[in-house]
């Protein structure tokens, strides 16, 4: 955050001016005394005081323009590392200030705008919302389709992370006629992905396929290798929901070719890992276990738990199909540990429901219905957040 803060400095102060506010900004390393609770309040609130001396000092010698180019990305380099309080303190500032005059209505827009995202950061969707409809009206009023873009792409956002998928496909589909999908290249990729992911969690696997198709395509044209592997990922994820092995092992495939590019050693695992879901379905003991070797072997080089936890429920669903009872429990119970450290409650939820699944299949009836009983109360923990976690697992951003 300091290199940040300093590069924004030196752009709209003169040295001198810079390296005095640097110093008073970051008189102590900030990062470490995020460790005393107390302690991080008490810096960021003198951060903030910091703040407000910059603008007092630089509000005479900046246009308006640039003054609220400065706050802008102060208030940018906050949100990006999660100091929600100065970013809000940072917009509101930008609010209060631009309000006053009617010339400035867009900037109090992106401002309302921004304190709806930070928001929305913090998992307050009801005042999120208020923000963003807000803001939107004011966009509208302006004809800024920037901001009518920004606004309807932000409440998709929302609505998709309080799970009401009907109203964040909307929001998303209206943010879409806003683009030039030509131009505006990585927020149609974006845009394309989210949908896809709808598509997914509706059950509406050949619109999701469509989807996921033309952010492939689209990452092939411009020769991201990375990119491309997850849409083909995603695309092999459709075709295991409609129980196309065939076709789901061949995007896998595809999927492999590109990463292996890119040395992505969690992409790599991932890979395996789905490639071994395959075997599961075609039930191929011997080729699903060898796959999941070869996932563990990239999920330990980066120590990546959380895929060694979904390999130890998959190794386990295996062994149940091979009748080997003890295995399995074994290995879902590993997954259930490393799920618990991990504090992950949805993947939790599905290790405690698939040891009610393996103890039902052995007729132990009392057991099951206390491990589904336990996944009962972490799905509803979980609330939302209980979505097919596959098809979220690689971001496009």
């Amino acid at each position: 955050m300091k290199t940040q803060v300093n590069e924004v400095l030196k752009k709209y102060l003169n040295e001198s001016k810079a390296r005095e506010y640097s110093t008073k900004l970051f008189p102590i390393d900030r990062s470490n005394s995020r460790r005393n609770k107390n302690k991080s309040r008490n810096i960021s609130m003198a951060f903030a005081l910091q703040i407000k001396a910059i603008i007092n000092d630089t509000e005479i010698s900046l246009s308006e323009e640039e003054l609220y180019s400065l706050l802008y990305n102060l208030s940018k380099i906050s949100l990006d590392e999660n100091d929600f309080q100065l970013a809000s303190e940072i917009n509101n500032q930008i609010l209060n200030r631009s309000s006053k005059s009617t010339n400035l209505a867009n900037i109090s827009a992106y401002a309302i705008l921004k304190l709806g995202k930070i928001y929305f950061q913090q998992n307050d969707f009801r005042k999120s919302l208020e923000y963003v409809e807000t803001a939107k009206t004011l966009f509208k009023e302006q004809k800024d389709l920037k901001g009518l873009f920004r606004s309807d792409f932000l409440l998709g956002s929302i609505y998709f992370s309080k799970g009401e998928l009907d109203k964040s496909k909307f929001y998303f589909e209206e943010a879409a006629k806003f683009l030039n999908h030509k131009s505006d290249f990585h927020q149609t990729v974006i845009l394309e992905n989210k949908l896809g992911e709808i598509e997914y969690l509706m059950g509406n696997y050949d619109q999701a396929h469509l989807h996921f198709n033309r952010m492939q395509i689209k990452f092939e044209q411009i020769e991201n290798p990375e990119k491309t592997a997850i849409a083909h990922i995603k695309m092999g994820l459709v075709f295991l929901k409609k129980n196309n092995s065939k076709a789901a092992l061949l995007e896998f495939n595809k999927s492999l070719y590109n990463a292996l590019k890119t040395k992505n050693h969690f992409l790599i695992a991932k890979i395996y890992f789905n490639k071994a879901k395959v075997y599961l379905e075609e039930f191929d003991y011997n080729l699903g276990m060898a796959y999941l070797s070869k996932a563990t072997q990239f999920a330990d080089r980066i120590k990546e738990k959380a895929i060694l936890a979904n390999i130890f429920v998959l190794k386990g669903l295996f062994e149940k199909k091979n009748k080997n009872f003890d295995s399995a429990e074994l290995y879902i119970r590993k997954s259930l540990k490393l799920n618990e450290e991990l504090g992950n409650v949805s993947n939790t939820a599905a290790a405690l429901n698939e040891l009610g699944k393996l103890f039902l299949e052995q007729n132990q009836n009392k057991e099951a219905f206390l491990y589904f009983e336990d996944a009962s109360k972490f799905y509803k923990k979980a609330g939302s957040n209980v979505f097919d976690s596959q098809i979220k697992d690689f971001s496009i951003n």
